[in-house]
């Protein structure tokens, strides 16, 4: 009896150490498991043991799947950490390359799945979606993270049994999405390379023409002759008033007028006749002589040299004076840069300054009873303003849309229609919504604007920018996450 009492007590003691022996292979000492964070029960790394060790054996090269899960990355990458790790343990059978890895990070919140070269094909990037599931994102958004990480093993499983059987399919079928993606990226080099050819025919076809068009007017000209050319955006008020800026630059004049011409709407051919092209070859140095005659009255013309080259104006000259330049061919200077030639267009300058003066002081005289016609309207509709600023912003902004578009220089451009009721009613309610537009910190500088507002060819023309009354922010998109690595292949991602 008492025998049997011992060997039952040596067999209760052999079945408790058999149990703890079991509890730390499988529990603790597993290689085929890291879980720092403590998430993992021991039947679940039980699991994956015996996946490795039963199920996976069964098939061919025996893959083997291990699973990290780690609190937080200490500042590496993802895709750093699980090349590393691969690389280190040496997942899969070594002639094979045919290992899984898949890691968790907690903390912030990332996974990755590292693969061998040698099954790339059977887990590709593309099959994402069917590792982590939306079922396994939950569990992730949720912070279930034993269930998420039990969840990609057991996926993992099932899509190594299926595939991994049929390896050599699943390589066909990668081989030939190779071929397919190798395919366009050559359809899209052969797009651009037709592309190129293209533009660069029309390049030297564009050149051609230009070559052709300059040689005709060295007909006319000597292809040595320079002329002042008038670049325009250089008027240093809304008075027309000369700025310190030139505006104008030298140019060799056949160059300039090949240019030009061959950008004109019916323009780009060589079939230009030759009236045509002794009026471009005119026009220019008609210009040139303006320009000339401006810098050298600059004490007597106070007005930009811009109001003198108006295109009707010019057009006119050219008409009346351009038969008198080609006596002398090729041209190897102006003649109209002389004594005679500024006698010729001082009459033009001095009409033009007198008529540019009357029409600043109708313009002046407009806008001056636009802005009393506002203000009182304002008194009388009892608006209200926070302050002075916001007041002579609206005041502005309604003077602004109510002579857009305007010949400010029309005697009677201020009637009793453009100040009726309605007009005011209009204006003031898009004044209105354009100043909620404007943030505070910027509404002095649109007065400014508005009130200095350059006046073109005397119209109120749209010349403000109003998304430059307003901060603009931007914000960065999420961060992406690619994959590949020495491992061979996989994907990353977070939650």
């Amino acid at each position: 009896m008492k025998k049997l009492t011992s060997i039952i007590q040596w067999l209760v003691v052999l079945f408790g150490l058999s149990l703890v022996i079991s509890s730390t292979a499988y529990g603790q000492e597993t290689i085929f498991v890291e879980d720092h964070a403590g998430i993992l029960t021991a039947d679940d790394k039980r699991y994956i043991h015996e996946l490795n060790e039963t199920t996976f054996k069964q098939l061919e090269g025996q893959p083997q799947y291990m699973l990290v899960i780690l609190n937080n990355l200490a500042g590496n990458s993802i895709e750093d950490y699980a090349e590393k790790k691969f690389q280190e343990l040496g997942v899969g059978n070594k002639d094979m390359d045919n290992g899984f890895l898949f890691v968790f990070s907690l903390e912030d919140r990332k996974f990755r799945l590292e693969t061998g070269y040698g099954v790339e094909a059977v887990i590709t990037d593309s099959m994402k979606d069917d590792v982590v599931t939306e079922e396994i994102k939950d569990y992730l958004a949720d912070e279930n993270y034993r269930q998420a990480a039990m969840g990609v093993t057991r996926n993992i499983e099932q899509i190594v049994k299926e595939r991994y059987g049929n390896y050599a399919a699943s390589v066909a079928a990668i081989e030939n999405r190779k071929i397919r993606n190798q395919q366009i990226v050559k359809m899209v080099l052969l797009g651009f390379a037709s592309l190129g050819f293209v533009i660069i025919l029309a390049i030297l076809i564009y050149l051609f023409r230009k070559k052709q068009l300059r040689r005709r007017f060295e007909q006319y000209v000597s292809p040595h002759l320079q002329v002042y050319v008038y670049q325009g955006g250089n008027n240093g008020s809304n008075s027309g008033m000369s700025s310190n800026r030139k505006g104008f630059k030298e140019y060799k004049l056949s160059k300039i007028a090949a240019t030009k011409t061959i950008h004109q709407p019916k323009g780009g051919g060589v079939s230009k006749d030759d009236n045509y092209l002794k009026k471009i070859v005119a026009t220019y140095l008609i210009e040139d002589l303006i320009i000339a005659y401006w810098c050298n009255n600059r004490k007597v013309i106070k007005y930009d040299v811009a109001v003198y080259l108006e295109e009707g104006q010019i057009r006119q000259l050219v008409s009346k004076y351009s038969n008198q330049l080609f006596s002398k061919q090729p041209l190897t200077k102006n003649p109209l840069s002389s004594h005679e030639g500024y006698q010729l267009i001082e009459p033009y300058m001095t009409q033009l300054t007198a008529q540019h003066k009357r029409s600043l002081e109708i313009i002046k005289r407009n806008k001056g009873l636009v802005r009393v016609a506002v203000t009182a309207y304002l008194q009388e509709t009892r608006a209200t303003f926070k302050d002075g600023v916001d007041e002579h912003l609206m005041i502005s902004l309604m003077t602004y849309f109510l002579l857009e578009g305007k010949n400010l220089a029309e005697e009677d451009l201020v009637d009793k229609e453009l100040l009726s009721q309605s007009s005011m009613m209009k204006v003031k309610a898009k004044a209105k919504k354009k100043r909620r537009s404007i943030e505070s910190g910027y509404r002095q500088q649109a007065i400014s604007d508005l009130d200095q507002m350059m006046i073109g060819s005397y119209y109120m023309q749209q010349a403000v920018v109003w998304s430059s009354y307003s901060s603009s922010s931007s914000s960065d998109g999420g961060a992406s996450f690619g994959g590949g690595s020495s491992g061979g292949g996989g994907f990353s991602g977070g939650w």
